[in-house]
């Protein structure tokens, strides 16, 4: 049951990228500019935000069975959707029902393993769930512009996808067990986002920590790589591959390290710096094959710091509360991935019309960098409040 749950949340997350790797088929059969682009690609992630809390509610009120398998049959719908699209609102339309459909995945999974996983294992199962879907997002790059290339035509790889997935929604209703219904109805008792003092500034942390995977790699990475550095398409997305494999020993990694770690706010501010110097490595140097492949190498691995904050905050939530909170969870981790997708296309669409830079390079320089500088403040603002507890413990 465990393998049928992932086999969706695996899917989910190669439809999510797989955008990003056909931009010059997207724009060609839409027309697209850099901000109808960003829209295209945003509008999965802003329905998938908004979806998270409902979502989570869904599945705490009506049971696993039917809501997962109901989720699926609405991705692979909308997979089909996609790859028969003929006009530019019909693939936004597309994007949006995968990504309504794409909100139950992670949830479901996080439940259904809360339910049946020891605490003191939980977080690293919430890693490897988090690495099977890195693993759907790898797929979701290189691999799916080598099957596009390979059928010869983009359109075909949705539908092909869009099948395989009405198999796994009939695997997943006849799967999974009736559950009861620990909820009678849609009121969420707030109790399980009040408890903890640091709720706010972990979710903002989480927020930006997911950043340059939702909106650096996920979108921009490869035309940035091409446009401002002149690697080939494949080459940038290979390096975009390398990323997303980094994650699937990233979330284990973290997982284990979230369970034996008594400070994890300290391992949060480390990897939240380390992360903002890569990422500015990468937009400001050019670097040999070798060296590059080691800073996307790291980037993707040390992003998955976001599991640690699952692991803090869901570890003393009840079952019958794990998908309200979950939910809430992933609704912050995901959304600094539309916002800055937005903020970067509105930027490169104003710039390039107004030329405010010549050097394509320069435009994406400054769009890019607002990641790792908020990144690199909101770790600063941890390490303050770290430094001042352990004085205030000595002066005492």
């Amino acid at each position: 049951m465990i393998i049928v749950c992932f086999l969706f949340l695996f899917f989910e997350y190669a439809l999510r990228l797989s955008d990003s790797v056909i931009i010059p088929e997207l724009s060609r059969a839409f027309h697209l500019h850099a901000l109808t682009l960003g829209m295209l690609s945003s509008s999965y992630y802003i329905i998938y935000i908004l979806m998270q809390i409902p979502a989570g509610l869904l599945l705490d009120r009506f049971g696993l069975k039917r809501v997962m398998s109901l989720a699926c049959l609405l991705l692979a719908l909308s997979s089909i959707l996609m790859g028969n699209a003929t006009q530019y609102e019909q693939a936004i339309m597309a994007r949006l029902l995968m990504g309504l459909a794409s909100s139950f995945a992670f949830i479901g999974s996080i439940k259904y393993l809360h339910q049946i996983i020891p605490n003191d294992r939980l977080s690293w199962w919430v890693g490897v769930t988090i690495t099977i879907g890195t693993l759907g997002a790898v797929f979701g790059q290189a691999p799916w512009m080598w099957v596009t290339k390979t059928l010869g035509d983009w359109r075909i790889v949705y539908d092909i996808v869009g099948i395989l997935l009405i198999s796994v929604s009939a695997v997943l209703f006849y799967t999974l067990p009736e559950q009861h219904r620990h909820n009678h109805s849609f009121q969420p008792a707030l109790y399980p986002i009040r408890w903890h003092r640091n709720l706010f500034k972990l979710v903002f942390y989480i927020a930006l920590i997911s950043a340059p995977l939702t909106a650096f790699v996920a979108l921009w990475g490869v035309p940035f790589l091409t446009h401002g550095f002149h690697y080939t398409r494949q080459s940038a997305a290979d390096y975009m591959s390398l990323a997303w494999i980094a994650g699937l020993i990233g979330g284990p990694l973290f997982g284990f390290l979230g369970n034996v770690i008594r400070q994890p706010y300290r391992l949060l501010i480390l990897t939240g710096i380390m992360v903002a110097i890569l990422m500015e490595t990468t937009l400001l140097v050019p670097l040999s094959p070798l060296w590059e492949s080691l800073v996307w190498f790291l980037l993707g691995l040390l992003c998955n710091a976001n599991v640690v904050v699952f692991a803090i905050l869901l570890k003393p939530i009840a079952f019958e509360k794990t998908g309200f909170m979950t939910g809430f969870i992933n609704m912050c981790n995901m959304a600094g991935g539309p916002l800055f997708q937005l903020l970067i296309g509105a930027w490169l669409s104003s710039a390039t019309v107004k030329h405010y830079f010549p050097h394509t390079l320069s435009l994406y320089q400054i769009g890019l960098s607002v990641i790792p500088l908020c990144l690199f403040v909101v770790s600063l603002y941890f390490l303050r409040e770290q430094v001042a507890t352990i004085l205030f413990k000595e002066t005492n």
